[in-house]
């Protein structure tokens, strides 16, 4: 869907009465709500103003449209402001758009990102909270001017499990990663096992959890990426097997004794003396 340009009538006043409620962003990576997502985000959900459905004494509505813009963290000017229309919301009350239908694709790829939504009338416009932080996947940008601060690369390494374990299957692999950087912050660390991703966690401690269902050999990565874009990846590989941790003894042929059997001493024949 094309994006429909700008809301039409879009002027500041002080006396704006559109609000929207203070929540938090939340973007979906598919069309479930079931959890929130922060990788590669297509969805985005927000609570409507409270004028959503009102009018004015001119009976006009009060809110014409939503308008949806993506920042880098700290900016004050949007990369990106996009029409997303007037969507009504679902029976939870929330209203839930597929922003990449709108935009096409990523501003910026390999970044950091964070979002506001504005609902936008003849009064003015009210914005919501800054989104939790997300990321599309891709490589980072271009390196920045010479005359910017110099950023150094994080640092991560993957803490547990230790490269070479031997886990039993079905065990809740606890998998922990220390991430940090000299001239920068971390904005988040995602993990991966077997490329597949896992989850992405944007604040300390780095953990996330994976069942081991099936035996084989599993490598688990943790990408951990700067407040300016700059990654780092850590890699340890893993075992799963049906046999860890069982204290059963091996098979053994079928005359050897049991283990922890005595072993009978062989006694010598003597010759009786000849009389």
């Amino acid at each position: 869907m094309p994006n429909p340009g700008p809301c039409p009538a879009c002027f500041p006043s002080t006396t704006c009465r559109l609000r929207l409620t203070a929540l938090a962003l939340v973007f979906l990576s598919c069309a479930a709500v079931a959890g929130a997502q922060t990788l590669n985000p297509r969805f985005v959900s927000f609570a409507p103003s409270d004028d959503h459905s009102l009018l004015d004494s001119n009976g006009r509505p009060v809110v014409t449209c939503y308008e949806f813009e993506i920042f880098q963290p700290s900016s004050v000017r949007p990369l990106l402001v996009a029409n997303i229309g007037k969507p009504m919301p679902a029976a939870d009350g929330i209203i839930y758009v597929d922003f990449m239908n709108v935009i096409g694709r990523p501003p910026l790829t390999g970044v950091p990102l964070e979002a506001r939504v504005a609902a936008v009338g003849p009064a003015g416009r009210g914005e919501s909270d800054v989104s939790n932080l997300f990321l599309f996947e891709g490589p980072a940008p271009a390196p920045s001017p010479s005359d910017q601060p110099f950023r150094a690369t994080p640092s991560v390494r993957i803490t547990s499990p230790s490269s070479g374990s031997v886990l039993p299957v079905a065990a809740t692999v606890i998998v922990t990663a220390a991430a940090s950087d000299a001239t920068d912050q971390i904005a988040g660390v995602i993990f991966y096992v077997n490329g597949s991703l896992l989850r992405g966690v944007y604040a300390a401690p780095y953990t996330v959890s994976w069942k081991a269902e099936t035996a084989g050999t599993y490598t688990f990565t943790a990408k951990a990426v700067s407040a300016s874009g700059l990654q780092a990846t850590a890699e340890v590989t893993v075992s799963v097997s049906p046999y860890a941790g069982s204290r059963s003894a091996r098979p053994r042929p079928a005359d050897a004794p049991p283990a922890g059997a005595a072993k009978a001493r062989p006694v010598a024949k003597q010759n009786a003396a000849k009389k």
